[in-house]
């Protein structure tokens, strides 16, 4: 049923009228205002966050390079000299573990591990220095 124009024109003032007082549009643009504001600030930490993760990315990339390029140190000998007694005891091998001449525990020192690994130990009264060398 076709109405008139005139009715269709009442019908979507009414229709309106219902919708603004429903919906307090002051209140909404107020909200978008504060919404869009919320989501610029998003975005320049965004950029922030991307901006520095792209330096971090490029700092580690340098680093990762330059640790690629270091060759490994070998140790080519394992040794240490005993303040207490005078003694430099040297380990030669794998699992050669060797002692100081100290009469007292509390002052002697041990080296152990060859040129495998280094390996220390020392009383509390110990006092000694490194004598070890890297290739």
């Amino acid at each position: 049923m076709f109405r008139g124009h005139s009715q269709m024109r009442r019908i979507n003032a009414q229709v309106r009228q219902e919708l603004d007082d429903m919906v307090d549009v002051p209140l909404l643009i107020s909200e978008l205002a504060m919404a869009n504001g919320h989501i610029e600030w998003h975005r320049v930490e965004l950029a922030k966050q991307i901006e520095m993760t792209n330096t971090l990315g490029a700092e580690v990339e340098r680093l990762q390079a330059e640790v690629k390029s270091l060759k490994p140190k070998r140790l080519t000998r394992n040794a240490a000299e005993c303040h207490n007694c005078n003694t430099i005891i040297e380990s030669k091998h794998r699992h050669d573990w060797v002692q100081s001449n100290c009469v007292h525990p509390d002052n002697g020192i041990y080296v152990d591990g060859g040129l495998t690994y280094q390996r220390r130990g020392a009383g509390l009264n110990a006092c000694y220095t490194d004598l070890s060398t890297w290739e």
